[in-house]
């Protein structure tokens, strides 16, 4: 327990450091997702599915929650974002749609958002939430409300869209009463767990390889990590021009068990732009 404590006192000082002084081993995360999830979700199943999702936001965990994915773990370099996934977990419970215009400076209401994680009932059992609520409250005591927003990189994306939008509380009842499982791990670096998955979601990921040898290695792992007929969803958002890299990418990950899905499919978003909405690496069977 002492260690369980230090982690995440340790982690919430970390996070203080990044908002006061933009020092600190972590960086800014994401309030919520960039993408339309709602257009991405409809080019492939989940329904029943093993699930391994990136973190980041926590926009595709819940997603995929929504859509009736069996079990859904997680990933992300950044740890940060595992104790904001509890916190949008017991905003979730109160019914509180977060993040949207009216409410992005939630964070800097220190008194009522303490309050609220203070008087949280967490079973004993769920190591992870317990430590979150430890990072949560040290850190909205500490932290001078403004200065909360230097957790994230931006104001919330334009361009999110998601499918549980308006069934905040279908989701939440879809949450196992348990810790989610979480890997602090890159998955453009050996990414080596003793489990299999049916869907890989990798929102913007890919879009920071730029190298041969990191898609070789994104090639190994999504090998070693997906069932035979499995699929890695991936994104064009950041990088949606750049022809040239995705033509990289493509030869090198289909070079051996994996073949590239396009989905035929695109959406206008609030700037009346084009956006492609994904496509997916599939192990061949």
């Amino acid at each position: 327990m002492d260690n369980i404590i230090r982690n995440a006192m340790e982690d919430s000082f970390e996070a203080i450091n990044l908002c006061k002084t933009n020092t600190s081993k972590y960086a800014p995360f994401y309030h919520n997702t960039n993408e339309n999830l709602s257009r991405l979700f409809y080019n492939f199943s989940i329904k029943n599915k093993n699930v391994l999702s990136v973190l980041g936001s926590s926009d595709q965990v819940f997603s995929c929650l929504y859509y009736g994915a069996k079990e859904v773990d997680s990933f992300d370099v950044n740890r940060l974002t595992i104790y904001y996934y509890y916190l949008r977990k017991w905003l979730l419970k109160e019914n509180i749609e977060y993040p949207n215009e009216d409410n992005i400076n939630i964070l800097e209401n220190n008194k009522n958002l303490y309050a609220l994680i203070q008087n949280l009932k967490i079973d004993e059992n769920n190591i992870n939430e317990n430590k979150a609520r430890l990072f949560w409250l040290n850190f909205l005591y500490r932290t001078p409300g403004k200065l909360t927003k230097n957790l994230f990189f931006k104001t919330v994306s334009a361009r999110s869209q998601v499918p549980y939008k308006y069934a905040l509380d279908i989701v939440y009842d879809k949450i196992p009463n348990k810790d989610i499982i979480f890997y602090n791990m890159d998955i453009l670096k050996n990414f080596k767990i003793d489990k299999k998955y049916d869907i890989i979601i990798l929102s913007n990921i890919l879009e920071y390889a730029f190298n041969t040898e990191d898609f070789e290695i994104v090639r190994e792992n999504l090998d070693r990590l997906l069932n035979p007929g499995g699929e890695a969803i991936c994104s064009y958002i950041i990088n949606e021009q750049d022809s040239k890299r995705h033509s990289v990418e493509e030869k090198v990950i289909t070079r051996n068990n994996l073949s590239i899905r396009e989905f035929n499919d695109e959406y206008k978003d609030i700037f009346n732009n084009y956006v492609q909405v994904g496509y997916a690496y599939t192990k061949r069977k």
